[in-house]
């Protein structure tokens, strides 16, 4: 019996060309779409804000979440590192307690009012108070900075800017604070329909991806299959849409 090369690699192509288009539809349907939102926490007990990534110097947690719909997304929380004293990006871990002014904060005030070069202008607040102390600093002016410190001692403990723990991202203490805060975080309302927005665009990729690599996959193999079939016939003399040469006349 004579064997026909040709017919079975066509049989052997039209095989694997149905196999690549099940596993293409496969992946489609039953391969969960990957998607991430990333959010930023400025401080311990801020509110999440959604970003678009994450600097160097902050810490992150990364963990899966699942969705009312059953669909799943993964979350990158970074938690802010912030400029400290010494020009340092450090991460805010712990809140330090809050001062308590020794005496009444109308008398230190007035004290320090009085004579002072620094003086409290309506409309101010207290992070220009603090501004003002930074900047004496910058400038030298020892006198001037105390004065403003004794303005900013004689504030009520609850206007005072929180002030935090810091350290960088690998320290022991952040990470401590950073794998608690990320087992408390949960999606807000509108947190819910961002990611499941995100999951529906990713999903609609993953079938576009899927179609792509279908087309591209038939028409390379079918490229491919027909260059060998052109090379081969070429070296056997056999003409083009013939699987045999033809028989020469007795």
């Amino acid at each position: 019996m004579k064997v026909n090369v040709f017919e079975g690699a066509r049989r052997i192509s039209m095989v694997i060309g149905a196999l690549w288009v099940l596993g293409c539809l496969a992946y489609a349907v039953f391969s969960k779409p990957y998607a991430s939102v990333t959010y930023a926490i400025a401080w311990p007990g801020a509110r999440a804000t959604l970003t678009q990534s994450c600097s160097d110097e902050d810490a992150h947690e990364f963990l899966p979440e699942s969705l009312p719909s059953g669909d799943s997304i993964y979350l990158n929380l970074c938690f802010t590192a912030q400029k400290a004293d010494d020009g340092r990006m450090l991460v805010p871990y712990k809140a330090m307690p809050r001062p308590v002014a020794a005496t009444a904060p109308g008398a230190q005030a007035r004290k320090a009012d009085d004579g002072a070069s620094f003086k409290v202008t309506q409309g101010m607040t207290v992070e220009d108070i603090y501004q003002a102390l930074r900047d004496a600093d910058a400038q030298g002016d020892t006198k001037r900075a105390k004065e403003i410190a004794a303005v900013i001692d004689a504030l009520p403990a609850a206007v005072r800017p929180q002030r935090y723990w810091m350290n960088e991202r690998f320290n022991a203490d952040v990470r401590a604070y950073t794998t608690a805060a990320a087992k408390e975080f949960r999606l807000s309302p509108e947190g819910i329909s961002e990611a499941q927005e995100r999951v529906s665009s990713a999903r609609v990729k993953q079938w576009q991806q899927a179609g792509i690599t279908l087309v591209c996959g038939i028409f390379g193999g079918w490229l491919f299959i027909a260059c060998i079939g052109w090379i081969v016939r070429g070296f056997m003399g056999i003409p083009r849409g013939q699987d045999s040469r033809p028989s020469q006349p007795a």
